[in-house]
């Protein structure tokens, strides 16, 4: 095997074991690298097939990424990250548009650099609910990605986004330089499945009351204010009253008795979209 391995890369003389694996990375990242600029293009097409304009506005190097860690990319060497930089895409999204659509073919993996977006399932009928909400530092696709299917749901943004998309031949290619990144996706798959999980039984255990405070704690980071004196917040809810009731498992009408519930109890005032938290520790306590 060696031997044929040698003449392969056009050694006329035996390697020892670390030139070899030296030489065969070499000649594996060259041969990647044929296919590099073909990946640019496809990228390219990726936000007008998603009613997205694509850009390449100023933006944080991989190596600088303030999400770098949670979006695991710190696993990859500095060309590896030099590969992520050179061959993203960085999209742009307004509110209500979408970053891909269910049953679409999937290309490649998305990290949300700022922005809120919300991962939403329809049916043929037109009824559609939101699975789950995704922040800045979180990776999209996993599921298509790995099953090479087409999406499981959509991605509409809720907030002004800035997302980097990386195409599936960069990822095969750096998950062959770095095989530990493999194992990496498989663990972030895991821990999005067992957050599905997690939401069925909070569904079928918790208080309307409950979830929808523990909706709200999950979104003060990115839509909350809290005040100067860290006791209340505000917070401007993304989320129509049909999608909140969605995502509760329940109807809108229940809805509206759980919103007055909650303000008759002093622990949120809800103005149209926009909420008043007077106490964050009472909310917080009540969420046990």
């Amino acid at each position: 095997m060696r031997k044929f391995k040698e003449q392969q890369v056009g050694f006329t003389r035996p390697l020892s074991d670390d030139s070899l694996t030296k030489v065969m990375s070499l000649t594996i990242f060259r041969h990647a690298l044929e296919f590099l600029p073909r990946m640019r293009a496809t990228s390219a097409t990726l936000g007008t097939q998603s009613g997205t304009a694509p850009t390449h506005a100023a933006l944080e190097a991989c190596d600088h990424c303030p999400h770098i860690n949670s979006a695991c990319w710190s696993l990859a060497d500095s060309q590896g990250l030099g590969l992520l930089e050179e061959y993203r895409t960085v999209l742009n999204l307004a509110p209500g548009q979408f970053l891909f659509h269910e049953h679409a073919p999937c290309h490649g993996l998305h990290c949300v650099a700022s922005g809120l977006l919300a991962l939403r399932k329809s049916d043929g009928e037109g009824n559609s609910v939101i699975l789950r909400l995704a922040h800045p530092g979180e990776i999209l696709g996993f599921p298509a990605y790995s099953g090479h299917m087409p999406y499981l749901a959509s991605a509409e943004a809720l907030q002004e986004c800035r997302i980097c998309f990386f195409p599936s031949r960069l990822l095969d290619t750096l998950m062959d330089r770095v095989p530990a990144l493999r194992s990496e996706f498989a663990r972030l798959l895991a821990l999005e499945l067992k957050g599905y999980g997690e939401a069925r039984l909070h569904m079928a255990t918790r208080t309307v009351e409950t979830r929808l405070l523990d909706l709200l704690a999950h979104l003060m980071p990115s839509c909350g204010r809290v005040d100067e004196d860290g006791l209340g917040a505000w917070l401007d809810l993304p989320l129509a009253r049909r999608d909140l009731a969605a995502m509760l498992g329940v109807r809108p009408e229940t809805v509206a008795r759980s919103l007055r519930h909650l303000s008759a109890q002093g622990l949120a005032d809800f103005h149209g979209r926009e909420v008043r938290i007077p106490d964050l520790r009472r909310l917080r306590k009540d969420r046990r």
